[in-house]
Order: structure tokens, then sequence, then C-alpha cells
């Protein structure tokens, strides 16, 4: 019924629009006439190219996409927000880096990643999940807490 709409459009209106999205309106992948990503043999700024399979987890893409690193975690929202909250602490201080690693104590740099983090709260309001709703209020208290008592 689809084929016949777009042949209907074509003849009508010189054009044809056809849906080129990967999965469907239930979250189904689709088969017919796109190709997966992984196929794709260079990678835009837009799309990079992939090696995992996007169904088994479209919100969390792995952060070795197309890199070939299998040891780096997949990157989510959650190990973000936790990976900004680290640098803060270390910022001011409450927290040692790793070895080898050094930060140097500023406070007006663990400031401007606390306003990063709580940009991100308020650009994503509706869209994360009860969990990580907690999670960035949770972090956000804890940092402004430290942030206060460095300044003593």
């Amino acid at each position: 019924m689809a084929e016949r709409d777009e042949e209907e459009a074509e003849r009508s209106d010189g054009f044809t629009v056809r849906d080129k999205r990967r999965f469907d309106s239930s979250g189904n992948e689709r088969r017919d006439e796109v190709k997966p990503l992984a196929s794709q043999e260079t990678a835009s700024p837009e799309r990079p190219v992939s090696t995992e399979s996007d169904s088994t987890n479209r919100s969390a893409p792995s952060s070795s996409a197309g890199l070939g690193d299998e040891r780096t975690p997949a990157l989510d929202f959650a190990s973000f927000i936790w990976s900004l909250a680290t640098q803060a602490l270390w910022q001011l201080g409450a927290d040692s880096p790793p070895e080898g690693m050094a930060v140097e104590k500023d406070r007006d740099a663990a400031k401007q990643t606390i306003e990063i983090i709580s940009l991100l709260k308020t650009k994503t309001t509706g869209n994360l999940t009860t969990d990580e709703e907690r999670l960035i209020e949770e972090v956000l208290h804890q940092l402004r807490m430290v942030f206060v008592r460095s300044a003593r």
C-alpha cells in the first residue's frame, strides 16, 4: 500500500518521499530499503560508523564505535554525568586523580563544570528516565555542597 502511495505521489507531484529511518514507529528495525549503519564504508560527522547492533541498545551507543577498542565501556547519560562530576571533584581538590594524572585545584573551573551539569539537567528535562533525573539531582546537590565547603 505504501508503494502505491509513493507511485501516485511521484506521478502527481514529480517527486517521491521515502521513509529512510532505520526503525519503524513501533521501534522495530526496518529491513526494507534501509542499509544498516555498520554496512556503510565511510563515516560522516553526523553518522559515525558503528560496529554494534543498535537494535539492542539504541539509547547508549558505544563510546568506541568504529574505533575497535572493546575495552572501553559504553557511554550513556549516567556515565557522562559521573565523568563530569569526577572532574569537578578533582578541580575542587576533594578527590585525587589517577596516578600519573595531574589536575590543579581550580574553583572557577569546578564551578563551570557544575554549571555544565546544571545546563544538561535543564536541557534534558522531560527526556530522562526517573533514575537519570535522580542521579543528576543528587550529583548536583553533592557537588554544590563540596563547592561551598571548599570555600572555607
